[in-house]
């Protein structure tokens, strides 16, 4: 019996001895492959040979292969881990989390700038870049801003329009009294007398007596005031020409 002796037979060390009648044939064990004389460890994480997901890493220990999930997968097929839906993030504080295949990325939310999760995000001051336009007034807000027209103005349209003025004495939103005439201004009004009318002491205005102007009318005419004109009435035995 070959076997009972190494010394009786050539197996290698990694196979073992299988005793026939008059001789003996050497078998390599489970791991390795060869003749039995000579025996090599088997692969098992050569590509086409094992079956571990692509996802996943191969190794093998004592002949037998082993299949570990690769960092963000998991579970029996190695499938994507989705850190963003779990909350296994660290993007931080005005951010977002985005899903990538085995990893996720941090990005700013919108008016908000930075690097995370290396660095927290911080908000943008949209106000030093001037986007409202003309006459308008930016307000910067948490991850916006907003355009605020000026008491007087509109805006004139979307945002970066600016504002435009209102015209209070077209639209009836000046308060004149009724010997005032409306002027428009850029952002505001103003109320001035009409014509006839001057501005008294206390604001008011007052009619203009024209006919103290003693040269108003002809020298054949008289003049006769009324409120906020005045009139020639030709004298006796005259007539207009």
């Amino acid at each position: 019996n070959e076997c009972v002796s190494f010394g009786l037979n050539d197996c290698d060390a990694n196979a073992r001895c299988i005793n026939e009648p008059g001789s003996h044939r050497c078998e390599c064990r489970v791991g390795f492959v060869g003749d039995g004389r000579r025996c090599e460890v088997l692969d098992l994480c050569v590509d086409g040979v094992h079956d571990c997901s692509a996802n996943a890493g191969c190794s093998q220990e004592l002949g037998e292969r082993q299949c570990t999930c690769r960092n963000g997968y998991a579970g029996p097929a190695c499938s994507d881990v989705d850190e963003c839906a779990e909350q296994l993030h660290n993007c931080g504080v005005n951010a977002r989390c985005v899903n990538t295949s085995g990893a996720f990325e941090c990005e700013c939310n919108a008016g908000y700038t930075g690097d995370p999760p290396a660095s927290f995000c911080t908000d943008v001051n949209e106000c030093s870049g001037a986007p409202c336009g003309q006459r308008a007034v930016c307000e910067n807000e948490a991850g916006s801003f907003r355009c605020d027209c000026p008491a007087g103005y509109v805006a004139a349209g979307g945002v970066g329009s600016g504002c435009r003025d209102v015209d209070e004495c077209a639209e009836g939103l000046a308060e004149c009294s009724g010997t005032e005439v409306c002027i428009n201004e850029d952002g505001s009004f103003r109320c001035a007398c009409g014509s006839g009318f001057r501005r008294d002491a206390v604001g008011g205005c007052v009619d203009i007596d024209e006919c103290l102007d003693r040269f108003r009318c002809d020298s054949a005419a008289r003049c006769v005031n009324s409120e906020g004109g005045f009139e020639c009435r030709c004298n006796s035995g005259y007539v207009a020409v």
